[in-house]
């Protein structure tokens, strides 16, 4: 009961810290998004938030939160300034905060649609003394079963390479329901550390509100 009680307080106060973080940019935002994902292992808030600057420019911001049955906690920050190219492309300025430290990643994007599917692929560069390339990129279907239902599918693969090699991939894997913004399902995350392949995973369910 104890540790149920110390994940609920560190959800909340995380959930609190990302709305007043966010708030500002909410009223105008062209994407929200703010994800609970409970699994065997652990439980994570995930948060979303996106708006345009004029024609061509963006801001966003994306907080993950994640805390174990034992109480330990850890928190990954991002905020992206983006300018559209071409046919989708986009050029990329990511700050990147963990572990209390702050870095800057240059790269590219990529964001289309094909009726039901949707893609969005990131990949930026550590420009620290040790450099790495992170890889994403979130594949997306929701067919409509009526007129407020759709069937949800996701999956979101992560991997970072660096000068060694493999550091890390996750796939974050989601399959449900959506009611007009709120959607809910199953989840699975998965994740791979090394070149060995050390195996991890957190399975579970998931509630999301999304518009």
């Amino acid at each position: 009961m104890q540790e149920i009680k110390q994940i609920a307080k560190a959800l909340t106060a995380t959930a609190v810290g990302a709305y007043l973080a966010l708030m500002p940019a909410k009223a105008d935002a062209e994407f929200f998004s703010a994800e609970v994902v409970a699994g065997q292992e652990s439980a994570t808030l995930d948060t979303m938030i996106f708006g345009e600057i004029g024609e061509s420019a963006g801001v966003g911001g994306r907080i993950r939160a994640t805390v174990d049955y034992e109480g330990n906690a850890s928190t990954l920050g991002m905020v992206d300034f983006t300018y559209d190219l071409n046919e989708g492309f986009g050029a990329i300025l990511e700050a990147q905060l963990s572990g209390g430290g702050i870095s800057f990643r240059p790269g590219v994007q990529y964001v289309n649609s094909w009726g039901d599917f949707s893609l969005y692929a990131l990949s930026t560069v550590g420009v620290d003394t040790d450099p790495d390339l992170d890889a994403i990129a979130v594949l997306r279907y929701q067919p409509d079963l009526n007129d407020r239902l759709s069937f949800v599918s996701q999956a979101e693969c992560v991997s970072n390479f660096g000068g060694e090699g493999h550091n890390f991939s996750i796939q974050r894997l989601r399959l449900g329901l959506s009611v007009d913004w709120f959607e809910f399902g199953a989840a699975g995350d998965l994740r791979e550390d090394g070149n060995d392949g050390d195996f991890s995973y957190n399975v579970g369910g998931y509630v999301r509100v999304r518009r």
